[in-house]
């Protein structure tokens, strides 16, 4: 069974933050533990809006758990080696709730850096709200 990864928001980047707000929508609201907080990301204009995390050392990635803000969710999103270059590594569909969404990747690869991208929003404007966001391996 594959253990949690522990991250914390010195390993998190963010694409961006809703009204540069980072007391009320900043990265460490990914990790803190707290379901009533969430990162909350800007409009999109153009580009997808994403999550990097680096890892201390390369592990194996068995699977990222993600929970969104309902309205606010990723109709589609793909996770991303960023090691040595990008490669997508999984697509996934996400459904519009709160609940905890589990992402299994295919032949647990090993990573130091993964990208999570948000390719299409459920909200209007294109924003994006995380409320947890976890990885599984070893």
């Amino acid at each position: 069974m594959p253990t949690r990864i522990p991250i914390n928001e010195d390993q998190i980047r963010v694409s961006s933050v809703a009204g540069h707000d980072n007391n009320q929508f900043g990265k460490e609201r990914i990790v803190d533990g707290n379901s009533a907080t969430y990162w909350l990301s800007e409009k999109m204009q153009g580009a997808a809006q994403w999550i990097i995390v680096k890892f201390h050392d390369k592990v194996k990635l068995d699977e990222v758990r993600i929970q969104f803000e309902p309205g606010l969710s990723a109709k589609s999103m793909s996770v991303r080696n960023m090691d040595p270059y990008e490669k997508e590594l999984e697509m996934f569909f996400p459904d519009d709730t709160n609940s905890l969404q589990v992402i299994p990747i295919p032949h647990s690869p090993s990573v130091h850096n993964i990208k999570i991208a948000f390719d299409c929003s459920t909200d209007f404007f294109g924003r994006i709200a995380v409320k947890s966001l976890e990885f599984y391996g070893a």
